[in-house]
């Protein structure tokens, strides 16, 4: 086996590519060799693999290779005959959805190429696509080389927006109390705790999918790769309770069936709150019914508002302000703003809701 050089800083496109391969099998590899069972995660890694190209990985290596595992050299030559292929992939499927034969497509086809291969296409997702690949204009139609470059934004971002990419890591620095640039298990759950998921959430599965180094802690490399895992498994879930939902035989939630989905996914909600998050997404139109990138949207911003109207959200943001004055507070200050809330709460009820 060739002997694994560590990255240098190198500049060009190329050498850029080299090194953040060489990373990858560094990561990856067991005396110096990463075995075929590896390479998805391997791809994923490098930002090279979606849905849409998973399928061509093991074809790929069989028939360049006749051993189980690679050596460096021999995983760069594994992915140069990958791209070929995936390139290959990537015009067919643009040609099949090109209708009309144009040679362009316009977003809806391409929303409909992304579920054809199994990439849930968010609404605010390809449109924050086309807006990018359009220079921030929105564009009417995609070339085959701003569809390539939609594909390489979405693998380099792990399916997530621009801002949402801020958004992440601005909450990943926020919740690494230690400031090791790496999250545990508790600072992992206060994350998702963030972004409204509940305190029961299970998450030891994909922590472990994504758990490269098997420290039982994420870096914020390996923390976007977790919270796109996390996002796949939720818009699977969320997608199965839309379905049962959506019962009046049109495409889309009424008003009334969303409540009827937040009540089954162990919400109590709150009429008030609901007709305001929704006027947050400019989704105020309530005799319309809602597309399920809309349900999404509304249900992640929802979360992560407690399902509190907004002047109950202030109140309590004021109090907290308040008594604590910091982004952690001790159980007695909470207990302090939870009575000066109205709630007649001691410290061990404080205690409890604290550890929930």
């Amino acid at each position: 086996a060739k002997i694994a050089s560590q990255p240098s800083n190198l500049q060009t496109p190329k050498d850029a590519l080299r090194v953040r391969l060489t990373e990858v099998f560094l990561r990856l590899q067991e005396d110096l060799e990463l075995h075929r069972d590896k390479l998805p995660r391997a791809l994923d890694l490098a930002g090279f693999s979606t849905g849409e190209s998973r399928d061509l990985i093991f074809p790929c290596f069989d028939e360049h290779f006749s051993y189980s595992s690679l050596d460096q050299e021999e995983f760069f030559k594994f992915v140069k005959e990958f791209t070929i292929l995936d390139l290959k992939r990537q015009a067919e499927l643009f040609e099949k959805f090109d209708a009309d034969g144009s040679g362009r497509i316009d977003p809806d086809e391409l929303a409909d190429l992304l579920k054809s291969v199994g990439v849930c296409p968010l609404a605010h997702v390809v449109k924050g696509l086309v807006l990018e690949v359009g220079d921030g204009e929105m564009v009417t139609s995609l070339g085959p080389a701003e569809f390539q470059k939609v594909l390489k934004i979405l693998r380099e971002r792990d399916g997530f927006t621009l801002q949402e990419v801020h958004d992440l890591t601005a909450l990943f620095e926020r919740c690494d109390y230690d400031g090791n640039g790496r999250l545990d298990n508790r600072e992992i759950g206060r994350v998702l705790h963030s972004l409204g998921y509940s305190p029961d959430h299970k998450f030891d599965e994909v922590l472990a999918e994504t758990d490269f180094d098997h420290s039982g802690t994420l870096s914020k490399k390996d923390f976007m790769f977790f919270m796109r895992r996390i996002r796949e498994r939720e818009i699977a879930f969320i997608q199965k309770f839309f379905n049962v939902h959506d019962t009046d035989g049109r495409l889309g939630l009424s008003f009334e069936e969303l409540e009827e989905m937040l009540m089954s996914l162990g919400h109590l909600p709150d009429r008030v709150a609901m007709q305001q998050t929704l006027a947050q997404l400019d989704l105020a139109d309530l005799d319309r019914d809602f597309n399920f990138s809309e349900v999404w949207c509304f249900i992640e911003l929802f979360r992560k508002q407690e399902g509190l109207p907004v002047e109950d959200m202030t109140e309590a943001e004021d109090a907290f302000q308040k008594y604590a004055g910091n982004p952690i507070a001790s159980t007695d200050l909470m207990a302090r703003v939870l009575r000066s809330l109205g709630y007649h709460v001691s410290f061990h009820d404080a205690q409890r809701a604290a550890a929930m």
